[in-house]
């Protein structure tokens, strides 16, 4: 569906990205995760044809944006981080004049207007004037605007920007439904909101891409591995037997009935064993050993520090 290949783009002496190479499958919702300055918006940009790469190639369904830049572009639905929207207008009068950009017959215009206003979840302010929208609608009139041609890929930049809580649900659930029949790539800095929308995640930091694949994946690949144990047994004999098989407690707490639970992190997987072997060996009985869950936000903090410090990243 979407190909790119050592995508690269300057501006003048100024090199926005490097090398940056993916592919995103039919009708995946993939997000370009990255901090301010890392590439998002350029990347979405060379993808939506708004931009023409410095060196690299981009495929859209088969077709180069460079060979055949109106065909690809045609294939792309377009979200600005700010829509441009025409103040005096009414939600229906922008998106059939969004509609005629793209050349619709008047046979073919309403069914495609209706469809918009139907997948951007606005039938209730349809004949509402922009002016009068909130900033949650007018980005979602933004994103009707971008479907309105059909278009099979769905590119947004920042979809949530500026949303409350409320807001950022709502645009999550039309997200959603829009990846039904569309390829969706987004960008967003909101790590938690993006892990919750995403199938997927391309981590971009200073214009590489150091890293992509789920959330769990990325987690796994940038943290130490964390457990929780609990055993029955004494509390000091516990702490004793964890430090002595070189685990790092996180915390170590007292439970009802004799059991005591902790929360260690190691470097490698097969370190467990040896753990639990030495913990058995203390006359230690073990209860539950259950991994913790990690954030994805210490994950990205990780993966971005580690290059700012000249390492390679995991």
């Amino acid at each position: 569906m979407i190909s790119a290949r050592n995508l690269t783009k300057f501006y003048g002496d100024r090199r926005a990205l490097s090398n940056v190479s993916f592919c995103i499958q039919d009708r995946e919702i993939v997000g370009f995760v990255g901090l301010n300055g890392a590439g998002k918006t350029t990347a979405l940009k060379l993808l939506s044809g708004l931009l023409f790469p410095s060196d690299g190639s981009i495929s859209l369904n088969t077709l180069s944006t460079t060979r055949s830049p109106l065909e690809a572009r045609a294939q792309v639905g377009f979200l600005s981080e700010r829509p441009t929207l025409y103040a005096d207008m009414t939600v229906r009068e922008m998106l059939t004049y969004s509609a005629k950009l793209y050349n619709f017959h008047s046979s073919k215009l309403a069914r495609a207007v209706d469809r918009s206003i139907e997948l951007g979840h606005l039938k209730g302010v349809e004949h509402d004037l922009i002016a009068w929208l909130s900033h949650g609608y007018r980005q979602r009139v933004g994103l009707a605007m971008a479907v309105v041609h059909s278009p099979p890929i769905l590119i947004l930049d920042e979809p949530t920007n500026g949303l409350d809580p409320k807001q950022i649900v709502q645009m999550r659930q039309v997200i959603r439904d829009l990846s039904k029949e569309h390829t969706v790539l987004l960008s967003s800095h909101l790590l938690g909101e993006i892990s919750q929308t995403c199938d997927r995640l391309l981590i971009l930091h200073e214009g590489r891409l150091i890293a992509e694949g789920t959330e769990e994946s990325l987690v796994q690949s940038a943290n130490a591995i964390k457990r929780k144990v609990v055993v029955a047994g004494e509390t000091s004999l516990f702490r004793k037997s964890l430090e002595e098989s070189e685990a790092s407690v996180l915390s170590l707490e007292d439970l009802p009935n004799g059991l005591a639970q902790a929360t260690i992190q190691v470097s490698a997987s097969d370190k467990i064993e040896t753990i639990v072997a030495s913990l058995v060996q203390a006359g230690l009985g073990i209860r539950e050993l259950v991994p913790v869950e990690q954030e994805l936000e210490h994950s990205f903090l990780k993966l971005t520090q580690s290059l700012a410090n000249g390492e390679e990243a995991p």
